[in-house]
């Protein structure tokens, strides 16, 4: 999920019409084997690394020597999550969905404090993808990754624990919120971000699983990200300290590869995440590889495919970003069954939602084949510690 290329106009967003076709419609027929053909150029990444920041004190390993690859320059496959959640219906129009919204949460809360769940939840690896509507949890997908606002993040989890959806957080949106005039990582602006919801009484949905994780930021090996530097691992446990002073229970989870955070006796920390690309070769060795490596480091792992932009030219269907492809349903089938095979995956969410995409066909079928895997497979909290 290396940031080459950012959607800052979000042009993915989905207006209320799409939505409903969607969700009224998901047996429709195919669109275009198209997702886009702009080219997006990232005006931030930086011409020249600078030196390492002197409060970074666990810098030690190359990015070349940690991710073993060739190419580094898209190392995870993927993008960062924008700022908020898109919302393809107006919730201040859904007035029927908002009361029942507040009346699950209520019950939900009531539940809880009597030592109840409420919860949906099948069991099985939370499957789905990072910006799933909430008018589509529990349909096909059981699992997500948001940035949903403040305001609306109450509602959202009512809805995911009626469903039986699992969804992992961020709390601080965009990098660029949390990035020093240099671009490097600032962790006074990382904190600030995520205290914005410290208020809120999200005790009942992480004891009872609700919320997964608490996903803290993206690709801190990656240095085009950050201004030229790494983001040590020293940095990311201390950002797991402060989620951890927050909500003490919730699982903390680093969107970096198990590689570049092996070496590094973690406090915090919880778990690491994997996403899978065709140009990454083998899915077994993928699997078996990042699966050693979360153990060695003693982290859980969250995997994940990268839909939209890690198949490769045999799937004919043009990816979101220029050059790419993304995965079709047979690519999808056998892509996405061994990393699910591994009983260690405690996630399993994909880059990204996108309407037209997972309106095709084989796609549909896939996608379908895949969530009855994920409620029939075994999984545990993502908490290591």
């Amino acid at each position: 999920m290396s940031h080459i290329s950012k959607l800052a106009n979000r042009t993915d967003r989905l207006r209320a019409p799409l939505l409903v076709l969607l969700t009224l419609a998901f047996g429709a027929c195919d669109t275009a084997d198209r997702l886009s053909n702009t080219t997006v150029q990232d005006p931030t990444v930086p011409t020249a690394a600078t030196p390492a920041p002197t409060d970074e004190s666990d810098t030690s390993l190359a990015l070349a020597d940690t991710l073993g690859a060739t190419d580094l320059s898209d190392p995870t496959g993927g993008l960062a999550i924008s700022d908020d959640d898109p919302m393809p219906i107006d919730d201040a129009e859904d007035t029927m969905g908002n009361v029942e919204v507040l009346d699950a949460d209520g019950a939900a809360l009531a539940a809880s404090s009597a030592g109840l769940s409420l919860s949906a939840f099948r069991g099985g690896v939370p499957f789905g993808t990072s910006h799933l509507p909430k008018q589509l949890y529990g349909k096909v997908f059981n699992g997500s990754l948001g940035n949903i606002s403040r305001g609306e993040l109450m509602s959202y989890l009512a809805i995911a624990r009626r469903t039986g959806t699992r969804v992992v957080l961020s709390f601080s949106g965009n990098e660029a919120n949390f990035k020093n005039a240099n671009r490097s990582f600032s962790m006074a602006k990382w904190k600030a971000r995520v205290a914005r919801y410290k208020g809120l009484n999200l005790t009942s949905y992480i004891k009872d699983g609700t919320i997964v994780g608490h996903y803290l930021m993206d690709e801190p090996h990656d240095p085009a990200n950050w201004g030229g530097r790494l983001v040590s691992r020293a940095t990311v446990d201390a950002m797991a300290k402060y989620s951890k002073q927050l909500w003490p229970s919730l699982p903390t989870i680093v969107r970096s590869w198990p590689a570049y955070l092996t070496g590094y006796r973690y406090r915090y920390l919880d778990a690491a995440w994997a996403q899978y690309s065709a140009r990454f070769g083998s899915i077994s060795s993928f699997t078996s590889k990042n699966v050693s490596q979360s153990k060695k480091a003693n982290l859980k792992l969250v995997v994940g495919l990268n839909l939209l932009d890690g198949g490769d030219r045999s799937s004919g269907i043009k990816g979101n970003l220029h050059g790419k492809y993304a995965m079709n349903g047979r690519q999808l089938r056998a892509w996405g069954a061994p990393l699910m095979s591994s009983s260690y995956a405690c996630a399993f969410i994909s880059w990204k939602y996108n309407a037209g995409y997972l309106n095709r066909s084989d796609v549909r079928s896939a996608m379908s084949y895949l969530a009855s895997k994920a409620r029939s497979s075994r999984a545990g909290s993502c908490r290591a510690r």
